[in-house]
């Protein structure tokens, strides 16, 4: 473990299991976990993140990531993304989005679920699952089971 919660942290090209740290900065380096307050990855990968500020990935592969700021990707790959604050997106790619704020996809963002309240979705951009997509996806399965689940009562 690198770091405590109160510590500021900089790794540059180097390795780390889990970091620690309020003010956190991963440059070209590869890190297990990192839990801070104020994150910014540049050109590395991170395995997971919880952060309790805001978080800026460049250029950087992140695994699941939660939030309680906005979350910002530059030409970056990120898991599922759960943040009380905004998500912005340019030219990167997140399996989920669930955001209590707004979510901004721009030009090149591809995103396979999105859940805010506030989702813009520019030109040039891919949202596979929005909001209204997910209350349709679990009205028809709500009638699919209904429907299975009457008609195994009517046989048994």
């Amino acid at each position: 473990m690198t770091g405590n919660r109160n510590d500021d942290v900089h790794i540059e090209q180097a390795g780390a299991g889990t970091v620690r740290g309020h003010d956190v900065t991963i440059e070209r380096a590869g890190v297990g976990a990192l839990v801070g307050h104020e994150v910014e990855v540049d050109r590395a990968g991170v395995g997971a993140a919880a952060i309790r500020g805001y978080a800026t990935f460049t250029n950087a592969a992140v695994g699941a990531t939660a939030a309680g700021g906005d979350v910002e990707l530059h030409t970056a790959l990120c898991g599922p993304i759960l943040a009380a604050g905004d998500v912005t997106i340019e030219r990167g790619l997140t399996q989920s989005i669930v955001s209590l704020g707004s979510a901004r996809i721009g030009q090149g963002g591809f995103v396979g679920a999105l859940l805010s309240p506030g989702a813009v979705v520019e030109d040039g951009a891919k949202v596979l699952l929005d909001l209204k997509g997910a209350v349709a996806l679990g009205v028809a399965a709500g009638v699919v089971a209904g429907a299975i689940s009457a008609l195994g009562r009517r046989s048994g």
